[in-house]
């Protein structure tokens, strides 16, 4: 949904929709798979993440980008 390809950071948000759709679920399970699998560290957020608690969903993305930052 979002990345940062230099330093090999995704995010992905997990809409509601895609915990109903069983075909949906197991594309994102194995999306996931392969990003991590080329090393790439995959931060997953939901609704929640994003605003309920952004602070800390923001907080996340940096320590991502801190840790890759070399």
């Amino acid at each position: 949904d979002l990345a940062y390809p230099t330093l090999k950071i995704a995010i992905e948000y997990e809409g509601e929709h895609h915990l109903r759709d069983p075909e949906q679920w197991a594309r994102d399970i194995r999306r996931h798979e392969r990003l991590a699998e080329l090393g790439w560290v995959v931060i997953r957020v939901t609704k929640r993440d994003v605003f309920a608690e952004p602070r800390a969903f923001v907080e996340r993305v940096r320590r991502a980008i801190r840790s890759r930052a070399v």
